[in-house]
């Protein structure tokens, strides 16, 4: 298992959630203690629905700013159409981090003020997943062959940093 995989480790067994479809309902019981759930609370309680961000919803991809290059003909036959269709791969993996990255952090930063972990805990965690950001890279993306590629193909379907760097694996 590589570094960013044990770190990735690290932050989701610090994190411990999942996101679903299904609608998420936050509502404060007796003590003060903040929870979230699935189903309402007690109907004498209030609730509030929460507006869970699971991804990108857009009909056109956000241009990636950093440059990288991916010779059309490198001489390891790659053709002009499949070096176009490793860019375009390339585009949808750091779209879906760039959504993927701050999700985590917020979700970090959330079970922070409910005390599920501890501050250290925090920064170990959003620190692995600065990490991780900053070696997800278009450059990186485009060169990429073997597992590497396999992990981007992954993100470029929205599969998320935790599943496609396999961090899962270790904890399931």
């Amino acid at each position: 298992m590589s570094v960013n995989s044990r770190m990735l480790a690290l932050a989701f067994a610090l994190l411990a959630t999942s996101a679903t479809q299904a609608q998420v309902y936050k509502w404060v019981d007796a003590n003060g203690q903040t929870h979230f759930g699935n189903a309402p609370s007690a109907p004498e309680q209030p609730v509030e629905a929460v507006n869970v961000r699971l991804g990108y919803e857009g009909t056109e991809p956000d241009a990636v700013t950093e440059t990288g290059s991916a010779t059309a003909s490198g001489g390891d036959g790659e053709t002009p159409k499949t070096a176009q269709s490793q860019k375009e791969m390339c585009n949808e993996a750091m779209r879906w981090t760039r959504i993927d990255i701050p999700n985590l952090k917020e979700v970090a930063e959330q079970r922070l003020k409910d005390q599920k972990i501890t501050r250290e805990q925090y920064r170990e965690s959003t620190r692995a997943l600065d990490q991780v950001d900053s070696s997800i890279t278009m450059t990186d993306c485009v060169t990429s062959k073997g597992s590497a590629l396999e992990r981007y193909q992954c993100l470029s379907r929205g599969a998320g940093v935790l599943v496609c760097s396999g961090a899962l694996e270790g904890l399931l």
